[in-house]
């Protein structure tokens, strides 16, 4: 809060230094203030376009950002963000989850899936992927994919499990 004056302060005096809207940026981040910090590492950004140093802290805090968004269930405007994020190469699997998820939330199903499959491509083995992904290739009507991608959980292929009991085994993995 003490840094977050001192800053403010030297910006009022100093508008168009990208150093000072850097510092205040990271510190809106580490206070947990993602908002402003997007903000204020945006104008950062458009003063040092070339600063790599303030670019990719404006995208991480844009990741952050709209993660709270989402959780917060602004989920259009999440999935716009990291979208936008994705455009720009910010690739990692966490920001794929919440866009996958988005796109569930949102009823686009087979963008969900898509972003489950690149996420299990660099994780072949999470278990709480393949259960989500068959549980989107279930409500798609995509039975016979589903049930072979959950055949690893003892479920056998000729079962068909409904949606309460792929819910119970998500719990089951994540605990």
């Amino acid at each position: 809060p003490e840094a977050i004056g001192c800053l403010t302060t030297a910006e009022s005096l100093d508008p168009d230094n990208s150093q000072i809207l850097g510092l205040l940026g990271f510190t809106y981040l580490k206070l947990r203030r993602t908002e402003m910090a997007v903000a204020v590492l945006s104008r950062g950004v458009e003063l040092a376009p070339d600063s790599v140093e303030l670019y990719t802290a404006y995208l991480n805090a844009m990741v952050v950002e709209a993660i709270r968004r989402f959780r917060r269930g602004d989920t259009d405007l999440a999935r716009q963000m990291l979208e936008f994020l994705i455009e720009r190469g910010v690739s990692e699997p966490l920001s794929r989850w919440y866009l996958a998820y988005s796109y569930r939330k949102l009823g686009r199903d087979a963008e969900a899936l898509e972003q489950y499959d690149w996420i299990l491509q660099r994780n072949p083995n999470d278990s709480i992927l393949l259960l989500h992904r068959a549980e989107i290739l279930y409500h798609m009507g995509q039975i016979e994919s589903a049930r072979s991608t959950i055949s690893a959980f003892g479920v056998e292929e000729d079962e068909t499990p409904d949606v309460p009991t792929l819910h119970r085994l998500l719990a089951i993995e994540a605990y």
